[in-house]
């Protein structure tokens, strides 16, 4: 069988976006999961309208810090808007100087699972059911696992990280953004880690 990657959208900005305090207190338990602190997919389709502290600058991507999830440029966006069937957009907001229209945000109701080594941990939220992989204690390996695959071109993980099929990654251009990178990710038929994972089919022979 042909080797499959995805290529995982990156950003070399060492910061994540800072979010508005007050509110990310008021989306604790709303559009945030009072456990896990990420978007709760269980309100999908309702999208995620985000308020941050400060203007983001000019990046292609950003995690905002216990905030629930991404925000992405509007370009990068519409550069893949025809394979972004079921993914929900939402508004970004400056406090205090209103709607940034360089961001939106996006989510899906579906996500994979980046899996590791035998070391790895896994956070399963016994709230929201997002799984969230510690990569950190996993020296860095990262994989998914073919039966999370459709035929779908981009995949989305529990933080709001990106992942898109390599045909359709490699014909982007993405030169307007320093800060953007692409990271290999190995798709696999069964796990390093011995784990089953509530994501995972009934019937996996692992």
């Amino acid at each position: 069988m042909t080797t499959m990657i995805l290529l995982q959208l990156t950003s070399n900005h060492p910061d994540p976006v800072v979010p508005d305090r007050e509110w990310r207190r008021a989306m604790r338990g709303q559009q945030i999961c009072a456990e896990c602190k990420s978007i709760d997919r269980r309100r999908y389709p309702q999208p995620w309208n985000v308020v941050l502290a400060e203007h983001p600058g000019h990046l292609i991507t950003g995690s905002v810090s216990e905030g629930g999830g991404v925000i992405f440029h509007v370009r990068f966006i519409e550069m893949n808007r025809h394979e972004l069937a079921g993914y929900v957009f939402g508004t970004c907001e400056e406090a205090g100087a209103g709607r940034i229209d360089e961001y939106v945000t996006c989510y899906h109701k579906d996500i994979i699972v980046p899996r590791g080594n035998e070391k790895s941990e896994y956070d399963i939220c016994g709230t929201c059911g997002n799984i969230h992989f510690h990569w950190w204690r996993s020296e860095r390996t990262q994989y998914v696992l073919r039966c999370y695959l459709s035929d779908a071109a981009v995949y989305q993980d529990a933080n709001g990280t990106l992942y898109l099929r390599e045909d359709l990654a490699m014909g982007l251009d993405l030169s307007e953004w320093p800060d953007a990178g692409w990271r290999p990710i190995e798709v696999r038929d069964t796990p390093l880690d011995g784990r089953r994972l509530p994501i995972d089919p009934p019937d996996a022979p692992w």
